[in-house]
């Protein structure tokens, strides 16, 4: 079993977070089929939930082949022609020893079971599959060595099942509440364990993801320590003469200095704790006497929120996320986005847009934008220049989109540059999205009066040649502009293609 980070993380109802540093590792890409179930229960309320690629009634027949040999030519061909009748579930392989050897790991199933055959036939079938290609690549293609062995024990038994997919980091399968809802009636012991928090651990041997429920107020406690024999053993009774159970732990070094060492783990208290505060006070006071010789640096946290764990960051980078009621709106908005082009937000408020020369400006303005790869996504006008800030529609779009275009040209009231205007403005900057004010020359006095644009590029066109795209004053001459300055140059737009 080789694990991976494992952390104590809070759960949604019917979906599971999928770490991303779970899911490279797994080849979890989004948009994966995958298995999940739900284990009998045993000395715990609950059973682990577990999520895999491969079909729970092939787990006990999944066997793992490792062969070595002096890397040449066709190495790889040679194992692989090898693998029918089985079927390669996995396949890793990689030159080492500066290519001096190639090893390769697979990891094999049966393809199909016989009509009515029995799970000891198959058992025995799959054994004699493998002793055939363990003798042939010896043999025949002349491997140093070669390993086999199973990778599933042979006491999983399944309470429920069920087939799901991976959405952008969320396994999403139907029925999951209900199962662990009737798993949970069945003792009266579960109403002391947490459902609505898992430690997540991924196994790279057998290639599944774990959920396993902890007890209320369970922690994840951080321990940096003098990398000296017999430390963990000292951790780990001190912890145990407090009553406090460890669920999962790593080991690791590289986190910390070169004579220190670091284990992550996550404790659960096995008695009727009032709260965290309490388990994590514990926690603390159990390792105290080991402070000054060990040198413990003690880190305890509550589990951590899945939008932390979904994505990776760059250091100091700053997310700025909408709500979840404004994210299947934004996600309907990009939809509409053709593959390739880039989602550009007109934002106006001027008085009769849809007679007139202010018909023909906007016109104008769409006709220039997808003449330079641009999509635009269009904030109706309010009469009166003036209305709500910002409806939930016009969120979407200026959170769907890459850039923003504000055009104003003459009203009635001298502020031509309105509140509406003015929050947009903001928003989009705020953002860090490229935003132009697109402005009729003679508004350019009041603009600068209602509004700071300082350390914005300044679109501004005439009247007279606001239509003649051959003019430098015109609209389509200040878009191409603008969209050349604020885009590479051949690229395409990221966000369209990835939601198409």
């Amino acid at each position: 079993m080789y694990i991976l980070t494992n952390r104590l993380v809070k759960l949604r109802k019917g979906s599971l977070p999928l770490p991303w540093y779970h899911r490279a590792p797994l080849g979890l890409l989004s948009g994966t089929n995958i298995h999940v179930v739900l284990q009998a229960k045993h000395s715990r309320p609950f059973g682990d939930l577990i999520v895999s690629v491969v079909d729970p009634e092939n787990w006990l027949h999944v066997r793992e082949v490792n062969a070595s040999k002096d890397d040449e030519l066709g190495v790889l061909a040679d194992v692989y022609e090898k693998a029918p009748p089985l079927n390669i579930v996995f396949a890793e392989a990689v030159t080492v020893d500066s290519g001096f050897r190639h090893d390769a790991r697979l990891l094999l199933e049966p393809y199909y079971r016989e009509p009515n055959e029995k799970m000891k036939d198959l058992k025995r079938r799959v054994n004699g599959d493998i002793r055939e290609i363990k003798k042939s690549l010896l043999e025949e293609q002349k491997f140093e060595k070669v390993v086999s062995k199973n990778i599933h024990l042979d006491d999983h038994e399944l309470v429920w099942e069920d087939e799901g997919r991976i959405e952008e980091g969320w396994v999403r399968v139907d029925g999951l509440e209900e199962a662990i809802a009737e798993q949970a009636a069945e003792s009266e012991e579960a109403k002391g364990y947490d459902q609505e928090t898992a430690v997540i651990s991924a196994d790279t041997e057998r290639r599944i993801l774990r959920y396993v429920f902890p007890r209320k107020h369970a922690v994840s406690v951080s321990v940096k320590h003098r990398d000296r024999p017999g430390v963990m053993g000292e951790i780990a009774k001190a912890l145990a003469n407090e009553n406090l159970n460890i669920l999962s732990s790593l080991l690791r070094r590289g986190s910390t200095s070169a004579s220190k060492a670091e284990v992550v783990f996550v404790a659960e208290p096995r008695y009727d704790a009032k709260s965290r505060d309490e388990v994590e006070e514990r926690i603390r006071g159990a390792l105290k006497g080991l402070h000054s010789r060990l040198r413990l640096k003690v880190d305890v946290s509550g589990p951590l929120d899945p939008e932390d764990v979904l994505y990776p960051r760059r250091p100091h980078e700053v997310a700025v996320r909408p709500s979840e009621s404004l994210e299947s709106a934004i996600r309907a908005v990009k939809r509409t986005v053709p593959r390739g082009m880039r989602p550009v937000f007109i934002s106006r408020r001027f008085v009769a847009p849809t007679e007139g020369y202010g018909q023909e400006v906007v016109a104008e303005l769409r006709r220039a934008l997808e003449e330079n790869g641009c999509f635009p996504l269009e904030a109706l006008p309010q009469p009166g220049g003036f209305g709500p800030l910002a409806p939930d529609a016009i969120k979407a779009m200026m959170w769907a989109s890459e850039a923003g275009v504000q055009l104003v040209i003459p009203t009635d009231d001298e502020r031509d540059f309105s509140v509406n205007l003015a929050h947009e403005s903001g928003f989009m900057q705020g953002l860090g999205k490229p935003l132009l004010p697109l402005v009729q020359k003679d508004c350019e006095i009041s603009i600068f009066k209602h509004a700071n644009f300082q350390g914005l590029p300044l679109g501004a066109f005439s009247e007279e040649n606001a239509l003649k795209s051959d003019m430098p004053d015109s609209i389509a001459s200040e878009v191409a502009q603008w969209v050349r300055g604020s885009f590479p140059m051949g690229s395409t737009s990221s966000e369209a293609e990835k939601d198409h």
